[in-house]
């Protein structure tokens, strides 16, 4: 009897023990059930990613193949450049020391405006200023117009105002505001020296050219837009209005270039640059030795305005630059004594034709 009760204590230790072993193994199971679900759903998520690297890849190789095309491409076009640079210097050699010349003057006509000017006198906003202040400032800028000596030419050539239009493209190019400057309206001596400016530098430099040869009845017209503006002379000739957009090139919806002709491959090719994207020592250098000339013709399928109608005319220059991708919504005028702001094309036109009577 205690033999029997001595295994019975036994078995029930040994069934304990199992009974225990086997909860531990199921719970080491339900752990390493839960463990799997965890790395099947990491390794699902690592395979979207690699699915989607490997997609990337992809584009990246196109994209390579893409680059190492053109990079061939642009290779042989700067050696064809080079080469035909090349073969250009072997035939102009000797206009070199007349270029070396030229420089040298240029750079002594730089010298000599230097010193008309020892520091920047310009301004920020023109329209900010009272009328007296304005004025003050258009005096100045008008007395500190340095002699023109080549306008008379460009005049006599082209006649008032578009030979100034002319003159101003060949002696400037197109320089925007430096970045640290909001904006800048710079003398008209101040836009020689620099041989350039961006759209109310240059239009003051043909405002002053035009009231200090006698032509008065000349104002500065501005739109502004959303984001940006734009300036303009307006200026009335013999009994017609120009509208005289240098940095816009358009004048009464004529535009200027430098015309070249390049001979490729026995073709003849038309080339057309506007004169503002081109510095001046280079267009003097290019018409002196007639590799280029200067060319004047309307836009695409449109003819020049003859400006007997103000309002077509401004509303011509304003479909000018809605054209391009700007939405004029305010008018300005400026001059002598004028200032007058505005929403309507018209009210601009009308207030002009009356100052002007």
């Amino acid at each position: 009897m205690n033999a029997s009760k001595i295994f019975i204590a036994i078995l029930l230790c040994c069934l304990l023990v199992l009974g225990l072993s086997y909860y531990s193994m199921q719970r080491a199971y339900e752990d390493l059930e839960e463990r799997y679900r965890e790395l099947l759903s990491e390794y699902s998520e690592l395979e979207a990613t690699n699915s989607e690297l490997m997609s990337n890849l992809s584009v990246l190789q196109t994209e390579n193949m893409w680059l190492k095309g053109n990079l061939t491409s642009m290779e042989s076009y700067y050696n064809a450049i080079i080469a035909m640079y090349e073969s250009w210097l072997e035939g102009n050699f000797s206009d070199i020391p007349i270029l070396m010349e030229r420089i040298t003057y240029l750079r002594t006509k730089l010298s000599e405006y230097a010193n008309m000017m020892s520091s920047p006198n310009g301004i920020h906003y023109l329209e900010d200023l009272t009328q007296q202040e304005r004025n003050l400032f258009l005096e100045k800028a008008v007395n500190s117009l340095p002699p023109t000596p080549n306008l008379s030419e460009y005049v006599k050539k082209y006649g008032i105002p578009m030979g100034v239009h002319v003159y101003v493209s060949f002696t400037t190019y197109y320089q925007p505001d430096p970045v640290s400057v909001i904006e800048y309206w710079k003398l008209p001596n101040e836009t020689l020296q620099d041989l350039g400016g961006d759209c109310e530098d240059l239009s003051l430099l043909v405002y002053s050219i035009l009231i200090k040869n006698g032509y008065n009845d000349a104002y500065l017209v501005a739109w502004l837009g959303n984001e940006i503006g734009h300036v303009a002379v307006l200026s009335r000739v013999a009994g017609r209005w120009f509208l005289i957009d240098t940095a816009g090139n358009w004048v009464n919806g004529l535009k200027l270039y430098l015309s070249a002709k390049i001979l490729k491959d026995d073709i003849t090719y038309d080339l057309k640059l506007p004169l503002l994207s081109i510095h001046p020592d280079v267009k003097d250098w290019l018409i002196m030795n007639n590799y280029a000339t200067i060319s004047i013709s309307p836009l695409p399928g449109q003819q020049e305005l003859d400006g007997v109608d103000l309002n077509s005319l401004l509303k011509e220059w304003v479909a000018y630059w809605v054209s391009s991708g700007e939405y004029p919504t305010e008018y300005w005028l400026i001059g002598f004594n004028v200032y007058f702001k505005t929403s309507s094309i018209t009210q601009l036109a009308d207030y002009v034709e009356t100052i002007s009577r």
